[in-house]
């Protein structure tokens, strides 16, 4: 005869799939698989649960000595619109008007969305990326190395 706590398998809250690699959130202790907390914390530093503020997420232990912790930081702050002094964003109903989500569209219509927008990372047009890269030459430069290797790589000079 099988015991009824023999028959519950645990799902996580977030995807609700039976997961192998399981996770804290401290100091709540709710119960999530580790990727979905993780790419949860990425977002927002709060419980998806309780919305307590998280500090670590705790890997369930692997063996008695070995814990894995994951500190939660803050987000970035993000980077500005406009770039330019005296530049400030276009205002036209159209822009202002709230963009339905990607998440709650059609395949079609999330295309449709795409193409009027123009070509976009990170939320921002690539024009808009152009210009601060060209105003703030800097922040390229920790990448620097490596896209030099990688150009060595390709070229082969």
């Amino acid at each position: 005869m099988k015991t009824m706590a023999a028959e519950e398998v645990w799902t996580c809250p977030i995807c609700r799939d039976v997961q192998k690699d399981i996770a804290y959130a401290v100091p709540c202790h709710h119960k999530f698989c580790l990727s979905c907390i993780l790419c949860w914390a990425k977002k927002k530093k709060t419980c998806p649960l309780c919305r307590r503020i998280m500090t670590v997420v705790k890997v369930a232990e692997w063996d008695d000595d070995n814990d894995l912790d994951f500190t939660i930081c803050p987000p970035a702050p993000p980077i500005p619109a406009c770039f330019q002094a005296g530049i400030s964003p276009v205002y036209s109903p159209e822009h202002d008007a709230p963009s339905p989500s990607p998440f709650l569209m059609l395949p079609e219509e999330q295309e449709d969305m795409e193409a009027e927008e123009g070509s976009m990372v990170g939320g921002f047009l690539l024009e808009v990326w152009a210009a601060l890269f060209r105003q703030h030459q800097e922040i390229l430069n920790p990448v620097l190395p490596w896209l030099h290797q990688e150009l060595q790589n390709i070229f082969g000079t």
